[in-house]
């Protein structure tokens, strides 16, 4: 009777670990020294005005962030306009994002890569930065892992009607909090490619994608003129693509130590289009409008974190076999020495500086003064 109850106890729930920690990281040094920059002020203003008002301002102005607005406006309303308000959904939703990564990770390439996957994302210096920041893209990253986790599960032969219905919603969803994520779809379409997919799941995806596309099209129409509030952005230079072009050597460094589980999509399949597609994406858009910022692709930082999460993996699986003890402390130490190494930066994350203003700060000056 022993036996027959050890063999069938289920293993720790180990996807709950870097939730976790990435609500562990978003809740240390929340307040920033209760500091607060013009973005923000923004989502702080527009948000304790009344419905009505709100309504009347996305007639002229910033009605790509209006669906974020009113769901801000909400959370004032119930808890009170504080910090801790304004910037825990993006620690939740990112917590989220790590749990969908976590799971991605276990299925396609085991334990040990899904908890890589998740823990790293918290650390990545971009989703440090957004992790506690009151502005949409946490939340349209948390709804980019989602829909990949259901696209995943439906590769995996686990489709059904809701399942699509639920990855339609969520692109949705996604698309409202800030429409260019849509270039996600892109990145779908290419794992689909990847790994085959057939052609009943190509159907079913065309038929998700344009049901989302099309719940999102009234938004895209609407904002079109008031395109105007981004013309501050820079046009696209040489400099600014360094930072891409790291995070896809990285990703693509990534995928070669990938080793797929015979009857399963690979990691490489769907991480690297993750991370890639929608980069090249924003450049190539950038070319003809300026229109790059790393925050608009943030949700593409999912891939990069699979991707680093299969190489920790593989190096796990690779030294078992020699070195059993030792094989599971790689994890730990390899998360010790990026924490370590990341410390200086997280820390300047958390300060005041890190954004190009303080309103608080402003605000205080000019109370003393009067």
């Amino acid at each position: 009777m022993t036996p027959h109850i050890t063999a069938g106890r289920r293993p720790p729930p180990v996807w709950l670990i870097p939730p976790l920690w990435t609500l562990a990281l978003g809740m240390w040094g929340l307040s920033r020294q209760h500091s607060l920059w013009r973005d923000e002020a923004a989502t702080w203003q527009v948000a304790r005005r009344p419905t009505s008002e709100i309504w009347h301002m996305l007639g002229q102005v910033d009605a790509v962030h209006g669906l974020y607005y009113l769901l801000m406006h909400g959370l004032f309303e119930c808890f009170g306009p504080g910090t801790t308000t304004l910037r825990l959904p993006s620690v939740l939703a990112m917590a989220v994002a790590a749990a969908c990564v976590t799971v991605i990770g276990r299925r396609l390439a085991g334990t040990w890569a899904g908890l890589g996957a998740g823990l790293s994302l918290g650390l990545l210096p971009a989703v440090q930065f957004y992790l506690q920041e009151g502005r949409p893209y946490a939340l349209v990253t948390a709804g980019a892992a989602v829909s990949t986790l259901l696209l995943v599960t439906v590769l995996e032969g686990r489709g059904g009607t809701a399942r699509w219905a639920a990855y339609a919603g969520a692109v949705l969803l996604c698309a409202l909090l800030n429409w260019l994520a849509l270039m996600i779809l892109p990145a779908h379409a290419v794992t689909l490619v990847r790994t085959r997919a057939r052609r009943e799941v190509w159907i079913r995806w065309t038929a998700a994608s344009a049901a989302a596309v099309a719940g999102a099209l009234p938004l895209i129409l609407f904002t079109r003129p008031q395109s105007g509030q981004v013309s501050w952005i820079p046009p696209l230079t040489w400099h600014m693509m360094i930072g891409p072009a790291v995070l896809l050597t990285i990703g693509g460094l990534g995928a070669l130590l990938d080793r797929p589980r015979a009857g399963r999509p690979s990691v490489a399949a769907v991480g690297l289009p993750l991370l890639a597609v929608p980069q090249l994406l924003l450049i190539g858009v950038s070319l003809v409008q300026p229109l790059f910022l790393d925050r608009y692709v943030l949700f593409s930082l999912l891939g990069l974190a699979l991707l680093i999460g299969t190489a920790l993996g593989t190096a796990v699986r690779a030294a078992a076999p020699r070195f059993p003890r030792a094989a599971p402390w790689i994890l730990p130490v390899a998360l010790a020495v990026a924490m370590a190494a990341l410390l200086p930066q997280a820390l300047a994350k958390r300060a005041p500086a890190s954004r190009v203003d303080d309103v608080f700060a402003v605000a205080t000056d000019v109370r003393r003064l009067k």
